[in-house]
């Protein structure tokens, strides 16, 4: 896909340059911001062009932002950047992809993650011991909660381990 999409190209490679700059042992700091820069540059203006823009269009500006904040991570003092970032993203996301169902990241909203972790949990195999183990563990600390919040937390991880044995799920 980066062939076509100069802006996620840039944003990969900054991406990728940072990192082996945070985790290797070579210093691609000058070439990661380099790539950084002109992958924005080339962002705000597929942004400022919304027109025409097909859904693969969208998927590769939706990908170069999430890049782009990735990268944002391993910077120094790169907090303020991951959030100018990740509000991009949000906006691309939101009032760029209007078909988000037809989206490569149609998986990424809150329903579909928990559509997808339902089906990893349904079915899986449980061990009653580590289950019983879990629960006298929980009751254990139940006398030790002093505050509201450490008692609505117990109450509410008793309330998960007694639906273990039939689901993960809720007791489904």
């Amino acid at each position: 896909m980066t062939h076509d999409y100069n802006y996620l190209a840039h944003a990969a490679l900054g991406l990728g340059a940072s990192h082996l700059s945070q985790n290797g042992n070579v210093n691609y700091n000058a070439q990661a911001l380099q790539h950084r820069v002109t992958a924005i540059n080339l962002i705000n203006q597929q942004i400022a062009d919304t027109s025409h823009k097909s859904i693969a269009d969208r998927d590769a500006l939706f990908a170069a932002l999430v890049c782009i904040a990735a990268q944002s991570c391993l910077m120094p003092h790169g907090m303020t950047e991951y959030l100018v970032m990740s509000r991009g993203a949000t906006l691309v996301s939101t009032s760029m992809m209007p078909e988000y169902h037809r989206s490569v990241f149609r998986s990424w909203t809150p329903d579909a993650h928990i559509d997808d972790i339902r089906d990893i949990i349904t079915d899986q195999p449980k061990d009653m011991k580590i289950i019983e183990g879990f629960k006298a563990s929980a009751l254990a600390l139940e006398p030790r909660c002093r505050t509201e919040c450490e008692k609505i937390y117990c109450e509410s991880m008793l309330k998960a381990i007694s639906w273990l044995p039939t689901s993960s799920l809720e007791g489904k």
